[in-house]
């Protein structure tokens, strides 16, 4: 058989993908990756939800069991929306929408100098809206030893709720706010209840607790509740703040 010349054969087609087949291997890729981010992101954040109630849970177990222990009595309340022992902002495990009842008390430290102090939020339920929507405990003007609990509504705006000889002291001190809807209530440490009435108003809506740090003064732990408490609670409730937290009252 002659040998024929320059005759070439064909290649058999390459195995390989081309391009358009890949493009779409990588969308798949890219969706799916997508679905499993935010499958996670889902899992993760009922996770954390999970465990904030359970932190929550166990902190109201342990309140009352310590305020058993050491006086003997009972105290009803609910599991807190809020703990935090750090300066910044803390989410309320369920916030707060027209609101009527709430509890908010705060632990900080004073550095005895009243001169620095202006007009200076220390611990509040965010967002804080001044004209219709805000609790918060804070200073007074400068050169003031005064503290307050400031509190707005629907109905009553810039208001405050004051005691004196705070703000002078080199020292830890509790504060507390607590409203029924028709009054609210506040006062520091273990001195007497400052009060006055609320007129109608739509309710506080909350989702957040901020603390706040100054040369003045240092945020030292705050505690949310959902609930009104009476004046034989809070004394309770500010005791276990104090052996706590080594206040020393």
């Amino acid at each position: 058989m002659r040998r024929l010349v320059g005759m070439k054969h064909k290649k058999a087609p390459s195995p390989g993908f081309t391009i358009v087949e890949l493009l779409i291997v990588v969308v798949v890729i890219a969706i799916l990756a997508a679905i499993v981010i935010v499958s996670y992101n889902g899992i993760k954040q009922r996770a954390d939800a999970s465990a904030r109630k359970t932190e929550l849970s166990q902190l109201s177990r342990k309140i009352q069991t310590d305020i058993l222990q050491s006086t003997g009595n009972t105290v009803d309340i609910k599991t807190p929306i809020g703990f935090a022992e750090a300066s910044g902002t803390t989410v309320l495990d369920t916030p707060l929408e027209s609101a009527q009842e709430l509890t908010l008390y705060g632990v900080f430290d004073t550095t005895n100098s009243p001169a620095t102090v202006s007009w200076s939020s220390m611990i509040e339920l965010s967002p804080n809206n001044s004209s219709n929507n805000s609790i918060k405990l804070r200073t007074g003007a400068a050169s003031s030893d005064t503290a307050r609990a400031y509190y707005s509504t629907s109905s009553q705006t810039n208001r405050d709720l004051t005691k004196n000889n705070i703000m002078n002291t080199a020292s830890r001190h509790i504060g507390w706010v607590t409203t029924n809807g028709a009054m609210i209530y506040a006062s520091y440490d273990t001195q007497s209840d400052a009060s006055a009435s609320l007129t109608a108003h739509t309710g506080f809506n909350f989702s957040s607790v901020t603390m706040y740090s100054a040369t003045a003064y240092t945020p030292v732990a705050a505690l949310v509740f959902a609930q009104y408490h009476d004046a034989t609670t809070r004394q309770q409730i500010v005791q276990w703040l104090n052996q706590q937290y080594t206040v020393g009252l």
